[in-house]
């Protein structure tokens, strides 16, 4: 399968991130292939109307351009942001889920999200105290709301469709990754996500070059969350993140997060209902 890796021309230390990562767990059959991804001063040039800011307006043209590069190329095609990061389950629990005929039908296939409700993050972080190893479920975004546009898979049939819907915005007013979780949840895009996850994103995901500095801090939670949820995530791969944090918590959120996590662990006194 070809994968599309989305990259600005001076994000050197991504590049080489994604692409060691790649050469380590991918085998025959999937090839990687970087397109340059437009950037502010691209936007300044070519303007496109709209309330998002010049950075969101180039990721939301970039994935735009990545998809219109892969009609170009048969099968389904592999989307990817610079700062993903494979497990050596990557490859092989993909393909056996695109030959199993129990996966559902889909237009897009995330391999991994960011869960828009503290709900559905609980709810996930359950399903991973359960996992068994080596065994992965599927999602229907659909009843999921999500964020993040980081590697997801887009069916070969239905390429066209997504373009189609993507080249018809006018106004640039939703960042990319929540115009897709729209076109989810009202149906014009059937999506899924594998779980646990079989891609997370690395630390280098904490220097975003699109989300203004005000919003690092919480991006720096959720992406822990998303690496925790990868099916290769353990806390011991990020204690001194999340000794960070626990020094940072006050006495009420120390004491709501004993109780959630109690909720959560499989070794708990809690019972379950």
């Amino acid at each position: 399968m070809k994968c599309f890796y989305i990259s600005l021309e001076s994000a050197k230390d991504r590049q080489q991130s994604i692409e060691e990562s790649f050469k380590r767990t991918a085998y025959s059959g999937w090839s990687l292939e970087r397109i340059t991804a437009f950037d502010a001063g691209h936007m300044q040039r070519n303007p496109k109307p709209g309330q998002l800011n010049l950075a969101e307006k180039a990721c939301f043209l970039s994935h735009t351009e990545a998809i219109r590069r892969s009609l170009s190329h048969d099968g389904h095609v592999f989307i990817l942001e610079d700062d993903v990061i494979f497990s050596d389950k990557t490859f092989h629990a993909l393909d056996a889920l695109l030959k199993h005929q129990s996966t559902p039908t889909w237009d897009l296939f995330y391999t991994d999200i960011g869960p828009a409700y503290m709900a559905d993050m609980i709810r996930l972080a359950v399903m991973k105290t359960k996992a068994v190893a080596g065994q992965v479920k599927t999602l229907n975004l659909r009843e999921m709301p999500f964020f993040g546009a980081t590697s997801y898979l887009v069916h070969e049939r239905s390429k066209a469709k997504a373009l189609g819907i993507l080249d018809a915005v006018t106004s640039f007013d939703v960042a990319y990754d929540a115009f897709l979780c729209k076109a989810v949840s009202q149906g014009a895009l059937d999506a899924h996500a594998v779980f646990p996850f079989l891609t997370t994103i690395s630390d280098l995901a904490n220097t975003s070059s699109i989300q203004p500095d005000g919003l690092r801090g919480s991006n720096l939670v959720s992406n822990l969350f998303n690496q925790l949820m990868w099916i290769d995530g353990s806390a011991d791969l990020h204690r001194e993140k999340l000794d960070a944090i626990e020094a940072s918590l006050g006495k009420e959120a120390r004491a709501f997060g004993m109780i959630w996590a109690a909720l959560v662990d499989k070794g708990s006194m809690v019972r379950e209902v």
